[in-house]
């Protein structure tokens, strides 16, 4: 048992990243199908606890519980202008049975907040204190998924224009969504059950919901983090997001019969307890989710990705060489276009990641710059003359990149530091005069 469980995770944590796509070109349409769809899960998987996701969807949940009555009063609000605000109640109800006594007191407590919205005094404390909670939620799921995606967040400007964005587009949708609803189902009511036609009618009434969180999920993971998310990456893991938060609901409504003896302990406030463990649940769903999104996007960014994080010192620097070298050759050639990260990962079959991390590195030590042109990926070229850029110069400033000095006792440790200083010396003088055109 222990040798197959070593065999299975050898297998997901080395073997599977060394199968790149050229690899797959040759494999049959269903097993190359299976190996990239468990890449993506694996991916998502180790991320989703390397990134520590279950703690993000605890603070989550309490920034929803803090943002709860704020936010659904909004939608109240808005859903009451358009006749609306009874069919709203009744799907929020419809997805918590089981708690009528908390449920009152929500909905009393957003009538009381809307009540209150009217008066000149609370009106002004009223809204800042809901553009508060529904900022603060916002960007609470903003710096989750860019920590997802490994991105910086908006800036307050930004920050401020699309959350407000978000809080009026969210309860719009709910408004096109609940009236396709009802006008669907006035049509049942009208058209004759002819060869299954009202059957369809009402098929399409229970699947509009479903759509709406399915499409919300993906909306979620394409606009949310700061970065650019390609929609047919998102797609199916916000459909998935979305089922199993539909799953997530059916059970929740179905176990209330199961938790008679916690209502005994907790009287009417056990839907407090039981409403945080759905919202940490699905908070984890939905990060999962984000996980997933990232995980198809980018998932040939990480093959080999345990040989990257075992490489030698000397693996990497060879590697750095040798794309700084194939970076000088082609700016040689006239007329040539830039490489791009792709292409170089392609041409000199290399990993995505290693190569991504190694010309970060080159360009931060000003031996590369990098440029976008027209939209496209972006390139890099020599930042310096091709004269300056020699195997030596460029290996010094590696292995002397950073601070350099330890305070270290001299008297005590004088002689082993003058004998490091000659055999540095000796290994800087090695090849510095080797252009990297000629390696």
């Amino acid at each position: 048992m222990n040798q197959k469980l070593e065999k299975a995770r050898k297998f997901l944590l080395e073997d599977l990243w060394r199968v790149t796509s050229r690899d797959m070109e040759k494999m049959t349409p269903w097993r190359r199908f299976l190996y990239r769809n468990l890449k993506r899960v694996d991916l998502a998987v180790q991320r989703f606890l390397k990134d520590k996701m279950f703690d993000r969807a605890s603070a989550l949940t309490y920034t929803t519980l803090l943002a709860l009555v704020p936010i659904l009063a909004f939608l109240f609000a808005l859903t009451r202008g358009f006749g609306f605000d009874k069919m709203t109640e009744a799907f929020i109800r419809s997805h918590f049975q089981g708690h009528d006594e908390v449920l009152n007191m929500l909905m009393n407590a957003i009538n009381t907040y809307l009540e209150h919205a009217k008066s000149g005094v609370f009106i002004g404390v009223g809204l800042v204190f809901l553009f508060y909670t529904i900022i603060s939620l916002t960007s609470d799921i903003e710096s989750a998924f860019n920590q997802i995606w490994q991105r910086h967040g908006r800036s307050a400007l930004r920050k401020i224009t699309d959350y407000i964005s978000v809080m009026v587009l969210v309860p719009f949708l709910w408004v096109i969504i609940t009236g396709l609803t009802v006008f669907l189902s006035t049509l049942a009511s009208h058209v004759p059950d002819f060869m299954g036609l009202n059957q369809t009618v009402k098929f399409l009434i229970n699947l509009l919901p479903f759509l709406f969180i399915g499409l919300s999920f993906t909306g979620l993971y394409v606009f949310m983090p700061n970065t650019h998310v390609k929609l047919k990456y998102a797609i199916l893991p916000g459909f998935l997001a979305g089922a199993a938060f539909v799953g997530l609901q059916y059970f929740y409504i179905n176990s209330q019969i199961w938790v008679s003896n916690y209502n005994a302990i907790y009287g009417s406030f056990a839907a407090l307890p039981m409403f945080l463990i759905w919202a940490q649940i699905s908070w984890s769903i939905c990060l999962f989710g984000a996980e997933l999104t990232y995980a198809s996007q980018n998932v040939d960014v990480y093959n080999f990705e345990y040989d990257v994080r075992h490489a030698s010192r000397r693996h990497n620097d060879f590697v750095t060489l040798l794309l700084l070298s194939t970076i000088c050759k082609r700016f040689q050639e006239k007329g040539a276009r830039p490489y791009t990260a792709s292409q170089l990962s392609h041409e000199l079959s290399l990993p995505l990641r290693m190569v991504n991390d190694k010309l970060s590195m080159l360009v931060k030590y000003r031996w590369l710059t990098s440029s976008v042109h027209e939209g496209k990926d972006e390139c890099f070229q020599p930042a310096c003359d091709l004269s300056q850029i020699t195997v030596g110069a460029v290996l010094s400033q590696i292995y002397n990149y950073g601070e350099g000095d330890l305070k270290l006792d001299r008297k005590k440790y004088g002689p082993q530091i003058e004998k490091f200083r000659q055999a540095v010396k000796k290994f800087e003088e090695v090849d510095k005069d080797t252009l990297l055109t000629d390696f």
